[in-house]
Order: structure tokens, then sequence, then C-alpha cells
């Protein structure tokens, strides 16, 4: 009898953990995440995403390269180009927002 019982107990519990952690799983810690996502994507005045925002922490980085015809006049009349590269020109492009208004809708302009 007391077997009877203990099995019945124990497969109890074993349905209310598989069932607390589907709960979990399923829908509380989704909701979590979500919530956390949200809060760090704001773009509110003051936090550390506005300010990524506002200013890029790192810059942006151009490469241009050129091709000079040694042979213009040569290419004019139908031959092929010969072309000697110059650069790489590069370029650190540093941006930074301003005039930043919020709307009344709580958007930035």
């Amino acid at each position: 009898m007391s077997r009877r019982i203990c099995r019945s107990v124990c497969v109890a519990l074993g349905f209310i953990v598989a069932g607390v952690g589907l709960l979990l799983g399923f829908y509380v810690f989704p909701l979590l995440v979500n919530q956390q996502i949200d809060d760090t994507m704001k773009l509110v005045n003051g936090t550390e995403t506005f300010e990524r925002w506002d200013t890029l922490p790192i810059p942006l980085q151009f490469k241009v390269y050129f091709f000079n015809v040694t042979n213009p006049d040569e290419v004019q009349n139908g031959a092929k180009p010969i072309v000697t590269e110059v650069g790489p020109y590069v370029y650190d492009e540093y941006r930074h927002k301003y005039d930043i208004t919020e709307d009344e809708d709580g958007t930035l302009s």
C-alpha cells in the first residue's frame, strides 16, 4: 500500500514539475527576455543606447582606390587600356547627430 502511495506522489510531483517547467519555458522566460530587449533598445536621453545612437563609438572607415589610365590616346583609338592603381586612400568618418528633438508622440527627430 505504501508503495502505491509513493508512486502516486512521485507521478503527481513529476506532472507538477513538468507543468511548471512548460509554463516557465514557454511563457514566463520569453516574456522576460522580450521585456529586457524592449528596455535596452529604447532611445531615452542619458542611456547607453541613446549615446551609441547619438555618436557612433567606432568610426566608419572608407577605402577608396583610383585607377589611372596611362595610355588614354591609344584607348580612344581602340587599344586596350593600361591602368595603374592609385591608393588606397583611407578615410575615417565620425558621425554625430545634432539638433535632436523629441516629438510629442515620443519619436526623435
